[in-house]
């Protein structure tokens, strides 16, 4: 008896195999078709993508030509703000030195105007009057 069951094993392997390897055969068909269909789908994907980032650098490039003014403006601007800081350093500079010769000016003139009394004929004496 045992020998009767391994004789139907395999009378039901030498018929399930053919039909077995046909199932896979056609699973394999649609599962290359399916990845077929995948590959087209994303090769449109791709060139629809492609097409939008064109679109989309082309609209940038106009916006950037229709603003490049007010770019340069604002570059300028800049310039601007940065000479201004550099110009108000310099007058800033310019006043702390002019006070200070103007001290020494005043100093100066304070000095001179007592030699410039005491050189008056007045203050000088009798002897030069004469």
């Amino acid at each position: 008896m045992p020998s009767l069951h391994a004789a139907d094993l395999l009378i039901a392997i030498s018929i399930a195999s053919p039909i077995l390897a046909i199932i896979f055969f056609f699973l394999w068909l649609k599962r290359r078709r399916d990845l077929k269909s995948l590959a087209d789908e994303v090769a449109r994907q791709e060139e629809y993508l492609t097409g939008q980032i064109k679109v989309a650098e082309d609209s940038k490039r106009r916006v950037e030509e229709r603003f490049s003014a007010v770019l340069d403006i604002e570059t300028k601007v800049q310039k601007v703000k940065l000479e201004h800081n550099r110009v108000e350093a310099d007058l800033e500079g310019l006043r702390s030195s002019y006070k200070e010769k103007r001290q020494i000016y005043d100093r100066l003139l304070e000095k001179v105007a007592i030699f410039d009394e005491l050189n008056r004929p007045e203050f000088v004496g009798d002897h030069q009057l004469k």
